[in-house]
């Protein structure tokens, strides 16, 4: 069993967190690193608090992921990095737009029809998985500024 630590009325508590690679853990025992949230550790992977997880074994390249959490630009400017951020985000969506824009929408949860007016060609396996990453990007602002993001 392993130690997460989580933000509890009374300041920083350790709540415990499934070791074994692949057993989910819940949102209060995921282990955290910043906003990082890591709710379970992969097969044959390691978590190292404080770092990340590692991959050690026989016949297999040794492996780390180093997670830390962002920094802000600026100062710690949190509208500068969420500026940066949609910049960035924007030209993803920019891609096959508009059918890109309704593919996010469709994931938010808008019952819309991935169609267009224009001839548009089919999104291809890496535009829909920048724009899944987006998506996932997009939770993390929302938990990053304390809000909820509406449903579609």
């Amino acid at each position: 069993m392993i130690a997460a630590l989580e933000t509890g009325k009374d300041g920083w508590i350790a709540s415990p967190m499934s070791a074994n690679p692949g057993q989910l853990a819940g949102p209060s025992s995921a282990a955290r690193i910043g906003r990082w949230i890591i709710s379970a550790i992969p097969f044959g992977w390691t978590w190292i608090p404080d770092f990340g997880i590692q991959k050690q074994a026989d016949g297999v390249v040794p492996s780390n992921i180093y997670l830390r959490e962002d920094q802000l630009l600026a100062g710690n400017q949190l509208a500068l990095y969420i500026q940066a951020q949609i910049t960035e985000t924007e030209n993803i969506l920019a891609v096959d737009y508009p059918m890109s824009a309704k593919y996010f929408l469709h994931k938010r949860g808008l019952p819309i029809e991935l169609t267009t007016r224009i001839a548009s060609t089919p999104l291809t396996t890496q535009q829909m998985q920048a724009l899944d990453d987006v998506y996932k990007t997009f939770h993390g602002w929302c938990d990053r500024i304390g809000i909820q993001p509406t449903r579609l």
